[in-house]
């Protein structure tokens, strides 16, 4: 029968346990723990392929250890005080991997393994990392098994190794049902360690926008935020505001900042719960918010023009209830005028061209001319001056800040009311979970002009820079619906849902009544007959164990170590041939042998006798790990 040495299969598990968490984490740790470990890896796999592979000394492992002890201190800063720690447990492993492969070695490798995974909970907590828990969870208790199997006897047969996996296999369920457990139900405080943002991205818009800030986001995948539409007329086009931007210096735009009461307009609320994926300081609100209400999270409070903005930014869940309506005209339209001295100068000409015969049509013609004869550009190079100057009349290439700014100015140089507003144009619709997917790269700015009796109305002077609702394939859609219940039920799981989870749980039992559970006579009598014969089977079994003769289990014992009695051997030609192969334990084998000899042949009873010698046997297996 095929062999196998359980603890070269506990060093694989525990090296699976090491490499899952960290390529899981690859692209965040530092760049020298990732070549140690790259080049720790194949050097492992050369020589081990070879066959000449030589374990590294401890001392040898200190020593290199060392000076990546003092790098990890000497690069160490609050911020990346998680990546820099993973990167010295991944240079810690690599040592391991490469030191001796004792039982000792390989438990701790599983501990390294370990740590590796609370560290990914604290930086990276998405639902990949569900898949990387269940997986490290089988890996490592499946290990442990063979690990303590292999203290024991250094081979098995290939039939027990598998006994051994299905074992592993089904501890691995218990141990995520007990976590599921301790997940749901355990008490839990209003805040925790792990509520905090480490591993979380910054915010990409932010009150202040420069030239450059906003295309550097548009190549940014990562997700921002996640609108779920839960009533309300839907847009289909929707311009999500989250700023709009007053003052002007030199390129950057600066946002006012500061709570606004609510207005008293009536009308439907649209109900939206947003949750944001980064460090946000303001929420996408698709329209001009009216009135806010948090149901949900930190406190919301209403910003200028119908902006809403967080009283504590980072990431959560916020539940909201906006009243979403026209653009008002808060602030009064004037303030919206005011052109930089230098600029306009050069500015009126190039305007006074563009004039049309009212404001609807100047305003056409200003986005027209931007569009047919600038360029839309995510790097057209650092501007030389004034960004707008530099942007009309020297590079005419630019991104949405640059046609935004020329669009405004352009405008207020006629008299017209023009402002740059600052959010996420587009996005996914995923109708799955009914939310918008905004990503970075769906920052975006745009214009809007005041009308009089008509209020501000938004424009999009950007080339093909239209709020468009993309259609991804079902199975993307499938995978962030997956991540967006991810992040509301693991994530934002908190003391609300779970008092709400029991008292759901506590109403259904106390209206479960036994009627429902009453089935038919005749099937009640099989399930009975059923059960009885699962009883019976055991006890029975239970029974012939009990029944059998200590030397029946002592050959079903050597049998699961690799030495099973031939069907041509006597009983004492096996004896012999274990204590050739065993001499330490000759004087057990030859007693055992002549209480067989005894009650088999001189019709004595020495049962009492052998269960005697047999608990002496499993002592003496035990101390010498037989």
């Amino acid at each position: 029968m095929p062999e196998v040495r359980p603890l070269s299969w506990a060093w694989a598990l525990a090296l699976g346990g090491v490499l899952l968490p960290a390529l899981y984490l690859f692209k965040d740790l530092p760049l020298w723990s990732e070549v140690f470990f790259v080049g720790g890896l194949s050097y492992l796999l050369l020589k081990e392929g070879r066959g000449d592979f030589k374990p590294l000394a401890l001392k040898a492992q200190l020593l290199i250890l060392a000076p990546f002890l003092g790098l990890t201190f000497y690069t160490f800063t609050p911020e990346t005080l998680v990546p820099d720690l993973l990167g010295f447990l991944l240079v810690l492993a690599t040592l391991k991997l490469l030191g001796e492969r004792a039982p000792r070695d390989i438990l701790q490798l599983f501990l390294l393994g370990g740590l590796f995974l609370v560290g990914a909970a604290v930086w990276r907590l998405d639902l990949v990392y569900g898949l990387v828990f269940v997986l490290e969870v089988a890996l490592t208790v499946t290990g442990l098994f063979f690990l303590y199997a292999g203290k024991e006897v250094p081979v098995l047969p290939q039939r027990t190794a598998f006994l051994l996996l299905a074992l592993g296999g089904l501890a691995t369920l218990g141990v995520l049902l007990l976590t599921v457990f301790y997940f749901l139900f355990l008490p839990r405080p209003q805040y925790t360690f792990w509520a905090s943002s480490w591993g979380a991205s910054r915010t990409g818009l932010s009150e202040k926008v420069a030239p450059g800030e906003v295309s550097a986001l548009k190549e940014d995948p990562t997700v921002a935020f996640r609108v779920r539409w839960i009533s309300g007329p839907r847009p289909k086009k929707p311009y999500f505001r989250v700023f709009v931007y007053q003052d002007y210096r030199r390129g950057v735009w600066q946002a006012r900042s500061y709570k606004r009461p609510p207005s008293h307009t009536k009308g439907p609320w649209a109900w939206l719960e947003v949750l944001p994926q980064i460090e946000a300081v303001g929420l996408p609100v698709p329209g001009y918010a009216l009135k806010v209400k948090t149901l949900k999270g930190p406190r919301a409070f209403l910003a200028p023009e119908g902006t809403v903005r967080l009283s504590s930014p980072g990431p959560g869940l916020w539940r909201i209830k906006v009243f979403l309506g026209p653009l008002p005209p808060e602030t009064p339209p004037s303030q919206f005028l005011e052109v930089p001295v230098t600029l306009k100068e050069d500015l009126l000409p190039l305007a006074k061209r563009l004039e049309g015969g009212g404001p609807w049509e100047t305003v056409a013609r200003v986005l027209a001319y931007l569009r047919e004869n600038y360029t839309y550009s995510l790097k057209p190079g650092a501007p030389r001056g004034e960004p707008v100057r530099w942007f009309l009349f020297e590079s005419h290439r630019g991104h949405c800040e640059y046609f935004a700014s020329a669009a405004v100015f352009l405008l207020r140089t006629l008299g017209l009311p023009a402002r740059v507003v600052g959010g996420y144009a587009g996005g996914e619709w995923n109708p799955l979970g009914g939310y918008y997917l905004l990503r970075e790269k769906d920052a975006h700015t745009w214009i809007e002009v005041f009308f009089p009796f008509q209020g501000w109305v938004p424009f999009d002077p950007t080339p093909l820079g239209g709020a468009t609702l993309k259609r991804s394939a079902w199975w993307r859609s499938l995978w962030d619906y997956l991540q967006f219940k991810w992040s509301y039920w693991v994530i934002t799981y908190d003391l609300g849902k779970q008092l709400r989870l029991v008292r759901g749980l506590s109403q259904k039992m106390r209206s479960f009544s036994y009627s429902k559970l009453a089935l038919k006579g005749s099937l009640r009598i099989w399930l009975g007959l059923v059960l009885v014969l699962v009883l019976g089977a055991g006890a029975w079994r239970a029974w012939r164990w009990r029944k059998e003769p200590p030397w029946e289990k002592f050959l079903r014992y050597m049998a699961r170590r690799g030495h099973p009695k031939s069907s041509s051997q006597t009983f004492k030609e096996y004896v012999e041939e274990l204590a050739c192969s065993f001499p330490e334990a000759r004087s057990l084998f030859e007693e055992l042998l002549s209480l067989y000899y005894r009650e088999a042949y001189g019709g004595e009873d020495t049962r009492k006798d052998q269960k005697k010698w047999w608990s002496k046997f499993k002592a003496f297996a035990r101390q010498r790990k037989f």
